[in-house]
This record gives C-alpha cells, sequence and structure tokens, in this order.
C-alpha cells in the first residue's frame, strides 16, 4: 500500500469499489498540475531530468499517451516511465505537469518509493488512468452501439475521446500483450479520469463499469493473470501480495504460493 495520502485515499476508494464489485481497477497513470515557479526546483533535486527532443519518437509517444493540450517542452526522468511537461498556458507559460505512467504492470515492479516521494511534494492530483486488464478481447463491436469509437492508425488501439461522462475524460482500449511483449494474451481498457481535488474519493467508477460491461468483459483479474503465467512473475511477489491483501486474503507480506492448478 502507498504512504502517501494522496494516492492512499485514491487507492482506498478504488479497492473498496473493488470489493463491492468483483471487480479488479487499478492505478496506472497520475497526472499533476503545477506552477514551475514554486515547484519545479523541488522536482529538480528528485533525480536527473533529460529533455526530450521533438524529434524524438519518444516525444511523440509521451505527447500522445499525454494531453491534447499544446506543450512547450517535455523531460523524462532519466531510466523512469515519468515526465514533466512545460505547457503553453498562454500568456503566462508558467503551468507544468507531472506524469507519472506505469503504476501497475504486470511483467514489472514500479518504484513505489520513487512515485510516493515525487507525489509528496503536491497537494493534489489532477486526473489518474484506471486501468481493467483482461485475457478476453473487449467486443468493440458491442460498445461501438453506444459510443463513438477511435482507432489509432492501423494498430490494435481503440479510442473513445467523447464518453457523455463528467469526469470521465477518455477511454482507451489497447493490446497490452503486443505493447510489452507478454507471454499471454491480455487486453488493457483504461479510463482517464479527472480529480476533484476537494473530494478525491469522487471517480466515475460506476460509469467506467458499464463501459466494461458493453464490452462483454468477463471477471478477471492480475492474479488471475500470474497464475496462467506463474513462472515469470517471481520477482512481482509484492504486486500480488499487495492486491490480496487488498481483498483480504492475507494479513502479512509473506511471497504468496500460487497453485499449479
Amino acid at each position: 500500500m502507498p504512504n502517501n495520502k494522496l494516492l492512499l485515499s485514491l487507492t482506498n476508494t478504488l479497492n473498496q469499489f473493488n470489493l463491492q464489485n468483483q471487480i479488479s481497477l487499478n492505478i496506472d497513470t497520475l497526472r499533476i498540475t503545477f506552477s514551475r515557479q514554486y515547484k519545479l526546483d523541488s522536482l529538480k533535486a528528485i533525480g536527473e531530468w533529460v529533455k526530450l527532443k521533438k524529434i524524438d519518437e519518444l516525444y511523440h509517444k509521451a505527447i500522445k499517451r499525454h494531453t491534447t493540450k499544446e506543450l512547450s517542452s517535455a523531460y523524462r526522468l532519466k531510466d523512469e516511465d515519468i515526465f514533466y511537461f512545460n505547457l503553453s498556458d498562454y500568456p503566462k507559460y508558467r503551468k507544468s505537469m507531472l506524469v507519472i505512467f506505469g503504476i501497475t504492470q504486470p511483467h514489472k515492479e514500479p518504484n513505489h518509493q520513487l512515485i510516493d516521494k515525487l507525489i509528496s511534494l503536491f497537494k493534489t492530483i489532477t486526473s489518474i488512468d484506471i486501468c481493467y486488464d483482461t485475457p478476453y478481447k473487449p467486443n468493440l463491436a458491442n460498445l461501438e452501439k453506444h459510443y463513438r469509437i477511435t482507432r489509432y492508425k492501423d494498430t490494435d488501439t481503440y479510442y473513445v475521446n467523447d464518453t457523455g461522462y463528467p469526469m470521465l475524460d477518455r477511454i482507451v482500449i489497447y493490446n497490452k500483450q503486443s505493447k510489452n511483449k507478454l507471454a499471454s494474451p491480455l487486453f488493457r481498457i483504461e479510463a482517464t479520469m479527472s480529480v476533484n481535488p476537494k473530494y478525491l474519493s469522487l471517480l466515475p467508477l460506476d460509469e467506467f463499469k458499464l463501459f466494461l460491461e458493453h464490452m462483454d468483459i468477463k471477471p478477471f483479474t492480475q492474479l488471475d493473470y500470474v497464475k496462467q503465467n506463474r513462472n515469470s512473475f517471481y520477482q512481482s511477489q509484492k504486486h500480488i501480495n499487495a492486491y490480496r491483501e487488498a481483498k483480504g486474503e492475507i494479513t502479512n507480506t509473506k511471497p504468496p504460493v500460487i497453485p499449479l492448478s
């Protein structure tokens, strides 16, 4: 479980929803808008930030994943999937956005200590990506009966940019097995949600669940995925422990025993 109060509040809200609905939703991305004149020095003290060139592929990937807002420059925390973007916020140009990607990954453990340290610099969170993983291909044809779907070029990535719900900014569906070269089929559905700074627990989780139901998503947890790929997960026990502790299945942090069957 996270130590930071902001992240802990969001995690507790999500865990409670998961238990009540027998589902496994997780936080994958955090975004925090901040003023450079007050926070940039503290952010730079965390580690080495490398400026991305606008011709770099990573620069364009980061922008595509980040926002539709115009950016003046982008920086990456060395060796981490963490960025900050300077926004073109006319006329003062003082706003930036910290973006922390990859908080929930089936194939690797994020640096929780670093994430807690970064978030502790700020008093609020601007938006988050909530994700749901499944080995079953989502029923996009059924979803298209309810929402307009946009395919990204000739890929297995699809967007719903107009969800029709306040605070539910967009939905992304993509082939995570292909993206991360995983051993078994896995699709990820991500919902970008705006966060009310005064009421962190007010998230459109029920609305996101409706999207999953429109795609005929079957119940599936990260623990199920680990069972299917048990030989690849001996280095990720803390991730599984956190999930099982949230469900009340265990009360300590000893590595779980994953059955063969």
